[in-house]
């Protein structure tokens, strides 16, 4: 069975200021009429895996940003992306994902979140808002799921991607209740916190 680790995650909520980012599927270079060459080349590759390795690719977002968090009338602050089972071998029966908050749980400040809210952090003031994972269902993960201890407190997201360029539709919720009274110059900047992606294979036996 492969463990793979996947890129940390990137969250950001800003009261003042704050836009929405995407992320590019690969880096691009730019020709002209003045620099017909755009002066780079492009690199062509492939590979070709052993008969019966084990291996796959999983792909999840770098960031998500919740933008500009001012509307406090709303019930949440929403953001959706998705997880993609991009490639596998024919070993491999299915991808299980799991997620977790790398930030320090002690860091929370208000006593109106839920202690299994995952943090966003105001690193000038230390202030804290608190946002939710949702599954396809839009169930919260944190709520109702129990973390599984031997993998280091991760949530599992995906049973299972068994299909190549299976995509699992996921959310962050970011309850605008514990803005209420508080779009004041005492919260005001950036808040940022990370989460951590997880994934295993199931293997077919030999």
């Amino acid at each position: 069975m492969k463990v793979n680790k996947l890129l940390a995650i990137v969250l950001t909520g800003v009261l003042m200021v704050g836009s929405a980012i995407s992320v590019s599927a690969a880096d691009t270079y730019t020709l002209t009429q003045d620099n017909p060459t755009g002066d780079r080349d492009t690199e062509v590759t492939a590979e070709i895996k052993a008969p019966g390795e084990v291996w796959y690719e999983v792909a999840v977002p770098t960031k998500v940003d919740f933008g500009i968090l001012n509307n406090v009338t709303g019930d949440a602050d929403t953001q959706a992306f998705d997880i993609e089972l991009i490639d596998k071998s024919a070993s491999v029966d299915s991808v299980y994902v799991a997620v977790r908050d790398t930030t320090d749980a002690d860091a929370i400040t208000d006593a109106t979140l839920s202690t299994k809210f995952f943090k966003l952090e105001n690193e000038t003031t230390g202030l804290v808002l608190g946002y939710d994972y949702l599954n396809e269902t839009g169930a919260s993960v944190l709520t109702e799921t129990t973390p599984e201890d031997n993998n280091y407190n991760y949530y599992g997201i995906v049973d299972g991607l068994t299909t190549i360029g299976e995509t699992y539709n996921c959310t962050l919720s970011l309850p605008m209740s514990q803005l209420s009274g508080k779009l004041t110059d005492e919260y005001a900047g950036v808040y940022t916190g990370t989460i951590e992606f997880y994934s295993r294979a199931t293997v077919s036996a030999p």
